[in-house]
C-alpha cells in the first residue's frame, strides 16, 4: 500500500490541495487507522540472508542426494536385468543337463575338425558333374553341380585354385581348350572360383538375357502339351526375367489353353504364382480324366463273350468242346493235334468230325 493512500491530505476551507499549508494552519492528521511501516533492523536482514543461504545449501544437498538415489536405482535396474539374463542361462543349462542325463548314453566319439568331417563324406554320394563343352549354351546346371560338391565337401577343396581345377577337369571341347589355356598362362581368372565362373558364363552361356527372356516369356503358350511341361519352361524363363510376381502370374494365366482358363476364371485365384501353377495342374489333370471317360463312353459296344462263343460254335461246328463255357487254350489244341486226340472231347480213337459226344450234344 503506497504512502499516498495511507496518508491522505484533508481538504478544508481556506487550504488548497497540493500546496503545503502553514504550520499554524496544518490540521492534526487522524492516524489511528493508518499503518505506517517501520524500517528493518540491519541485524535482522543479516539473519534473513543467512537463513536463505542455509535453505539453498539444504536444497543443493537434497538435489545431490536425489541424483545419487537416481543413479543407485539405475544401477539396481541394470543388476536386475543382468541377474535375469544369468537366471535364463542357468535355466537353459539345467534343461540341457536334464535332457542329456535322461537320454540314453551315446558312445563317446573322438573329436574331429569340421574340415576333416567334411572330407570324410564319401564322394560317391554326389554324382560327378556332367562335362560341359559349351555347345549347349546353358551353363547353369554345370555350375550348380560343382557348387554342390564345394558346399558338401569343403575339406576336399581347401583353396580357390583347387575348386577351379575341379571345374576344369569336368570341361570338354571348346570350353576345356579355353580353360586349359587360362590355367597354363597362370591367369588371374584361376585365382578365384567366382571370377572363373563369371568369365566362363560370359563366353559359353548363351541363355537369353533379361530382355530376351521377357520377350520369350510373353510369347510362351501352353499349346498341346500339359500344364506341367508348360510350367517348367515358364519357370526356366522367369528365372532370368526381372518381372514382379503379379506380372508373372498374369502372363502364366494368359498362356494357358482355353479349357484350362475357362475352369480357372470363375474361381478365386491365388495371389502367388506357385499356388496358381498348382491349381492349373489340378484343373488340367481333371480335364484329362474327363476326356478319357468321354472316349470310353462313346466307344462302340462289343458283343458279350457268351454271344461270341455261340456265334463261333455255330459258324465252326468242328471247334473243340467247351466245358463250363470255356474253350480250350491254344496250348491244349496243339497238344491234342500232336498226340492224335479228338479236338472235341480229347479222347483217342476218333476225330472231332465223328466224335460221339458231339453227336449226343446235337441230339440233345
Amino acid at each position: 500500500v503506497s504512502l499516498s493512500r495511507l496518508v491522505r491530505p484533508t481538504r478544508q476551507s481556506g487550504v488548497q490541495v497540493g500546496r503545503t499549508p502553514q504550520v499554524e494552519d496544518r490540521p492534526v492528521p487522524h492516524v489511528s487507522r493508518c499503518y505506517i511501516p517501520t524500517m528493518m533492523d540491519p541485524a535482522d536482514s543479516d539473519q534473513l540472508r543467512g537463513a536463505i543461504r542455509k535453505q539453498g545449501s539444504r536444497l543443493t544437498q537434497h538435489d545431490e542426494q536425489l541424483a545419487g538415489l537416481t543413479a543407485g536405482l539405475q544401477d539396481l535396474s541394470r543388476r536386475h536385468v543382468s541377474m535375469e539374463t544369468q537366471l535364463t542361462q542357468l535355466t537353459e543349462q539345467v534343461q540341457m543337463l536334464i535332457t542329456r542325463f535322461s537320454a540314453p548314453e551315446a558312445p563317446i566319439l573322438p573329436s574331429v575338425s569340421p574340415a576333416a568331417a567334411a572330407a570324410a563324406i564319401p564322394s560317391s554320394q554326389l554324382s560327378n558333374p556332367a562335362r560341359f563343352s559349351g555347345d549347349s549354351g546353358d551353363l547353369r546346371p554345370f555350375l550348380v553341380q560343382c557348387g554342390l560338391h564345394f558346399e558338401m565337401q569343403p575339406g576336399a577343396f581347401p583353396t580357390e585354385r583347387s575348386k577351379v581345377a575341379y571345374m576344369i577337369s569336368h570341361l570338354s571341347g571348346r570350353a576345356e581348350a579355353w580353360a586349359t589355356a587360362e590355367w597354363n598362362s597362370r591367369s588371374r581368372l584361376c585365382e578365384s572360383v567366382d571370377v572363373f565362373a563369371d568369365a566362363l558364363s560370359k563366353i559359353f552361356d548363351r541363355r537369353p538375357g533379361g530382355q530376351e527372356a521377357a520377350r520369350a516369356l510373353a510369347a510362351l503358350r501352353q499349346g498341346r502339351r500339359s500344364v506341367i511341361d508348360y510350367a517348367i519352361e515358364f519357370r526356366t524363363l522367369s528365372a532370368d526375367c526381372t518381372w514382379n510376381e503379379a506380372s508373372l502370374r498374369d502372363t502364366f494365366l494368359y498362356g494357358l489353353t482355353g479349357p484350362v482358363r475357362d475352369q480357372l476364371f470363375p474361381m478365386d485365384l491365388p495371389e502367388d504364382l506357385d499356388s496358381l501353377i498348382a491349381l492349373a495342374v489340378k484343373m488340367d489333370n481333371r480335364l484329362a480324366v474327363r476326356a478319357t471317360n468321354a472316349r470310353e463312353d462313346h466307344a462302340p459296344l462289343r458283343p458279350a463273350p457268351q454271344q461270341e462263343r455261340s456265334l463261333t460254335a455255330a459258324q465252326h461246328p468242328d471247334e473243340p468242346m467247351q466245358l463250363g463255357r470255356t474253350g480250350i487254350s491254344t496250348q491244349e489244341r496243339h497238344r491234342r493235334l500232336t498226340s492224335g486226340l479228338c479236338l472235341y472231347c480229347g479222347q483217342q480213337g476218333h476225330r472231332a468230325a465223328v466224335c460221339p459226344l458231339k453227336d449226343q450234344s446235337h441230339l440233345g
